[in-house]
């Protein structure tokens, strides 16, 4: 009869325990911002107020439902297998990430941690969600930035490419010049001023026009570099290695060259 009371006793201590332990478990639940549930084979046995506001349904059609009706058609196999393979005991990842369907058909991405419990007496599944679609959206559009990054980087080093494949080759003197540095020089500029390109690089744009043109030209390029309206060709005369004067003609605009504005000219001996 002692032991009798005493099993008893025991069992009577253990309810109360479940009792205490579910009811701390319910007010956690009911009051926590993670969207929290339990299934069974797939069938929802729980689903806390934040899952109603994470997925759209009533408590009551959780109920009615089972979890694969809200995974992703996407992620439905994955979930599934990682599933299986939890209740066999194999290792599998107790974090991952997948997408949701909404009840109003809007697609979500959510980070959830998973576990088993004993729910009545058999195994099941408890499940913490966190909403993560801002963040994955924001991941998604910082690729699609990098991606339109690298093509843009791509392009320009094709356009570059294919630039110098024909500055180089090209008859006419091509020059591109920031205020009175030289940036660039074509080899037609090299054969029409005497000067080889290391030379033409350490001096000043300037230094190659004559005399009674610098003035003329160096208004109209600062004029071109602040946006104010300057003819897109003209003639003048420029000084060469060799003491010659040569008259040539030159259209010029203006390009972006290393992130900063340019002019690009173009001279033809005339």
């Amino acid at each position: 009869a002692i032991e009798n009371a005493r099993l008893f006793e025991e069992a009577r201590q253990a309810k109360e325990f479940m009792r205490e332990s579910e009811a701390k478990f319910r007010a956690l639940a009911e009051t926590a911002p993670a969207a929290i549930f339990i299934h069974q084979g797939g069938k929802f046995l729980y689903a806390n107020p934040a899952s109603e506001t994470m997925v759209g349904y009533t408590r009551e059609e959780f109920l009615t439902m089972d979890f694969w009706g809200v995974t992703h058609p996407a992620d439905r196999e994955l979930i599934m297998q990682r599933g299986r393979s939890r209740f066999s005991g194999d290792q599998t990842p107790h974090r991952y990430e997948f997408r949701i369907v909404t009840k109003n058909g809007e697609m979500r991405w959510v980070d959830m941690s998973v576990g088993l419990i004993e729910y009545e007496g058999k195994s099941a599944v408890i499940g913490t969600a966190f909403d993560i679609t801002t963040r994955k959206q924001a991941e998604e559009e910082r690729e699609r930035l990098n991606l339109q990054l690298q093509q843009a980087l791509q392009s320009l080093k094709e356009s570059e490419a294919r630039f110098r494949i024909l500055a180089e080759t090209t008859s006419a003197s091509i020059i591109i010049h920031r205020g009175e540095r030289f940036l660039y020089t074509n080899p037609a500029v090299q054969k029409i001023t005497g000067y080889s390109q290391e030379a033409l690089l350490d001096m000043q744009f300037f230094d190659i026009i004559h005399p009674d043109f610098r003035e003329m030209v160096r208004k109209r390029g600062a004029g071109r570099l602040h946006g104010v309206d300057q003819p897109t060709e003209y003639e003048f005369k420029i000084n060469i290695k060799n003491g010659e004067e040569r008259w040539v003609t030159t259209s010029a605009g203006i390009i972006n060259y290393e992130g900063q504005p340019a002019i690009l000219a173009t001279l033809f001996d005339i």
